[in-house]
């Protein structure tokens, strides 16, 4: 193609072939230059790289028309804009291409007429213009790309240019750059990167993700990018200084970095870099941070590069915005969680991750999971005189963490400014039941709140601290009182733990309505500071009312459920009866009669009487469940006709459960189920037994004709009503997430119809 001699030829010819367009004034002057051009076969269309004046933004044009010698082309168009370091301010690098079938015969290339507005202007072609082949267009148009800045209209175009090429049809396959070095900075907490960019960045306009992949996986996040003068690239691209967070994990050599803004992405190779020890990286980053233009970017970066390790000592007052963090208590949860209770006052947004750390490992403190409490006391006295209002800073929060004794273990607070501080941590104090009761203690929920606050804090804490204390095995101790039966045909378990006072009327009304048959009674003081008093008490009763007993001293309080079982254990007789310290019998021959049932009914795994307050209203005649909404909408026992005078009804009433206060079991099938489950803190197991009776084909009933008295609670001393009702809150959510499922669809469709629907409920997270 001949080089075009002048610009006043290019306008008369313009002019003679198609005039001004219509509505448009076209000036005569020129604002750039094609460079070089070419018909792609593979885009079907025109491809021409030049620049324009840099009062005009390519990506503004409304028309394009590129002049030939014989004929106007025009089409559909794509602009892309390119850099272009040595046109300084005069203007900008362009990639033009007009979507058209017309290719041949058209003559030598006059100009390219771009419209803006209300205005047309025409760039020329230089004097060495070249027009290249399809094949050459194509490459070169893909070179041009990788130095093209970010967006839709480059990815579009080489996705165009590539669309007959399956290993190139990803824009993202556009090479713009290359990694020199590497390395994981520990203290930093993730990967320096250093290496250059052909593609357009603007400083204040970085890629907003990164995905970085090695020889042996990946990593991925929110980049932190520097971009610097670099000699060498003679003005065709920059240097690139880039953090990526992420572990230490050794992932082999680097492959690529793909960087991203928006929807567009380009591609960094990677495969020749060099991985650097810690050190050495950090030295030669620093450096190019110092020639980065000045910004939040490179002063982030400058705080993660000056971190310094922790030394054992509180460091939050060093840094740059008021941080406060304090614990009360430390809760070690055996064997792989922490609970912290405390407050936290921090500008919003200003700390980006809390991390405890020790010997261990670590993990990540997510206050989203937190359980968030007021605490007047510490805008009061601390918080106000600082600028902080929220009286919601306390919280309750779950930590899935290892702690071993002698662990130094610290808190890692990391800011929006790339600044860390360390908070140390207490060695933990409370284990067992004083843990116990001073996580339940903690906290005053109801409604949605209590659903998530059990299944991401309180019930995976509570079930920890409850295992770590069951694994204990507390020392027993055995004394009979009188001459216990050897071969009884029923044994009595009957549980004791504050009230222990209630065995003495207990055992005056057995003697008063003494047994049929031969009984073993066994009584478990599961309150051993009462062991002395207990002993005493034991002694004179016996004395007085001559009914033999055994008694099993426990070493440790273990709850309602582990004290049955450790008296089941110890039992001898055919049948077993689990009784509440606070139930008394009316006749001599109930238990006989409730024996008789279970023989009668091989389908029946537990019967109990019908229970009743002390003035003959009912206390028991079976359980079903109750959804309550204001108690996370979670199942809870109902004792239908509680409270209500007896009905003429008599027989057995066939009911999903039966109360342990007062429940008959053979006792092989008791010990072959394992008594009750002791992951339950006193509510809920007599509950939990039943259904699992369930799961083996076996049902549950009350015989309506047998009674006992049953006080109810008074077998339990007075206790601080938040603790008590937050253990039966747990109790509640452990029961729901081990038997909702099978309470409402996997029992009897009776069972099923009875129970009202429940609304939808959060994700829950089985323990």
């Amino acid at each position: 193609m001949a080089p075009v001699q002048n610009e006043l030829e290019n306008l008369v010819l313009l002019d003679s072939i198609a005039g001004p367009t219509p509505g448009i004034c076209v000036l005569p002057q020129f604002e750039g230059y094609i460079d070089y051009f070419g018909y792609s076969s593979t885009a079907s269309g025109w491809l021409l790289c030049g620049w324009i004046s840099s009062a005009w933004r390519i990506e503004d044009a409304k028309q394009i028309r590129v002049c030939f010698q014989r004929k106007i082309v025009s089409g559909d168009f794509i602009t892309v804009s390119l850099r272009r370091p040595d046109l300084g301010e005069r203007g900008r690098g362009m990639l033009l291409f007009i979507s058209t079938t017309e290719q041949h015969d058209l003559g030598a290339l006059i100009s390219v007429e771009i419209t803006f507005d209300d205005r047309s202007y025409r760039v020329s072609p230089t004097s060495s213009v070249r027009c290249l082949t399809a094949e050459r267009i194509e490459a070169a148009s893909f070179g041009e790309l990788s130095r093209a800045r970010l967006g839709k209209d480059r990815d579009r175009l080489a996705m165009l240019i590539a669309r007959g090429d399956d290993m190139m049809c990803d824009p993202s396959q556009v090479v713009a750059g290359s990694i020199d070095s590497f390395a994981y900075c520990e203290l930093a907490r993730g990967w320096l990167f250093r290496g250059r960019v052909t593609c357009s960045w603007e400083a204040d306009e970085g890629p907003d993700s990164a995905a970085v992949r090695f020889e042996r996986g990946e990593i991925a996040g929110t980049p932190i990018s520097l971009f610097h003068s670099c000699d060498d690239l003679d003005g065709r691209g920059l240097g690139l200084v880039l953090y990526v967070r992420g572990d230490g994990r050794d992932l082999g050599s680097l492959v690529s970095i793909e960087l991203r803004r928006g929807e567009s992405s380009s591609t960094i190779e990677g495969s020749r870099a060099i991985k650097r020890n810690s050190d050495e990286q950090i030295r030669g980053v620093a450096a190019l941070t110092e020639q980065a233009q000045s910004g939040p970017a490179r002063n982030t970066l400058r705080n993660l590069l000056a971190r310094q390790p922790w030394r054992g000592a509180d460091t939050l007052a060093a840094l740059s915005d008021s941080v406060h963090l304090h614990f009360d208590e430390v809760i070690c949860c055996p064997p792989d969680g922490m609970v912290l209770i405390g407050w936290f006052l921090a500008r919003p947004g200003r700390v980006l991750t809390m991390t405890i750390r020790g010997q261990n490992g670590s993990a990540p403190l997510d206050f989203k999971r937190a359980i968030r409490s007021d605490r007047p006391d510490v805008i009061q006295n601390f918080g106000a005189e600082r600028g902080f209002n929220d009286v919601r800073c306390g919280f309750i929060l779950f930590v899935p963490y290892h702690y071993s004794a002698g662990d130094r273990s610290y808190v890692e607070i990391e800011t929006d400014l790339g600044e860390v501080a360390f908070k140390p941590l207490s060695e933990p104090k409370l284990e067992g039941t004083a843990a116990v009761k001073r996580l339940a203690g903690d906290f005053d929920l109801a409604y949605d709140d209590l659903a998530r606050a059990f299944d991401q804090t309180i019930g995976p804490a509570l079930l920890r601290i409850n295992r770590h204390r069951l694994a204990r095995q507390p020392q027993i101790k055995e004394v009979e009182f009188g001459e216990v039966t050897a071969a009884p045909r029923f044994s009595l378990v009957i549980p004791v733990y504050g009230r222990i006072d209630l065995i003495e009327p207990q055992l005056a009304l057995f003697s008063i309505h003494p047994p049929v048959c031969e009984y073993e009674f066994i009584y478990v003081l599961d309150d051993p500071p009462k062991r002395c008093e207990a002993e005493r008490l034991f002694d004179s009763v016996y004395r007085r009312f001559r009914i033999p007993f055994r008694a099993l001293f426990l070493e440790d309080n273990v709850g309602f459920g582990r004290a049955s079982n450790f008296g089941l254990r110890s039992t001898n007789g055919r049948y077993v009866c689990f009784l509440n310290s606070d139930v008394f019998p009316r006749t001599a021959d109930w238990l006989e009669r409730l024996a008789a049932q279970l023989t009668k009914n091989p389908s029946l795994g537990a019967i109990g009487p019908l229970l009743l307050y002390e003035d003959d209203s009912i206390q028991h005649q079976g359980m079903t469940y109750k959804r309550l909404p204001e108690l996370g909408n979670w199942l809870f026992c109902d004792h239908p006709g509680k409270g209500r005078r007896q009905s003429s009804d008599s027989g057995l009433r066939h009911c999903v459960a039966i109360t342990g206060a007062c429940m008959v079991m053979e006792r092989d099938l008791a010990q072959e189920m394992g008594g009750f489950n002791e992951e339950y803190l006193n509510d809920f197991e007599d509950a939990d037994l039943c259904l699992r009776l369930h799961e083996r084909g076996l049902g549950c009933a009350v015989d309506l004709s047998v009674e006992l008295y049953h006080l109810e609670r008074k077998s339990h001393p007075g206790s601080a009503k938040t603790w008590s009702r937050n253990i039966t809150l747990y109790n509640a959510w452990l029961h729901n997430r081990l038997w909702e499922q099978a309470i409402v669809s996997r029992l009897s469709p009776a069972i099923s119809r009875s129970l009202p629907e429940a609304p939808a409920l959060a994700e829950q997270k089985t323990a």
